[in-house]
C-alpha cells in the first residue's frame, strides 16, 4: 500500500476497518490485522511486515466483526 489507508470504526466494536482497501484490513488494539484466504496476519504498521497468526490467537473482537465489513 503506497499511502496510509482511511480507517473507519465498525459500529459497536473497538475495531476499525479500511473500506477503500482491496482486501481485508483492520486495526485493533494497536495492531493491523489482515485476513487473506483462510489465514490471519498481524503487523505493527499498515503495510507490514506481516506475521502469520494462529487461528486461536486472533482476538475475538475481530472474529465477531459482521461479514459486511470484510
Amino acid at each position: 500500500m503506497p499511502a496510509y489507508p482511511q480507517l473507519v470504526v465498525v459500529p459497536g466494536y473497538p475495531v476499525y476497518y479500511a473500506p477503500r482497501v482491496d482486501g481485508n484490513l483492520f486495526f485493533y488494539d494497536g495492531m493491523y490485522w489482515s485476513l487473506a484466504g483462510d489465514r490471519w496476519y498481524a503487523g505493527t504498521w499498515y503495510n507490514g511486515p506481516w506475521n502469520i497468526v494462529a487461528p486461536e490467537a486472533v482476538p475475538l473482537f475481530l472474529l465477531r466483526v459482521p461479514v459486511r465489513y470484510y
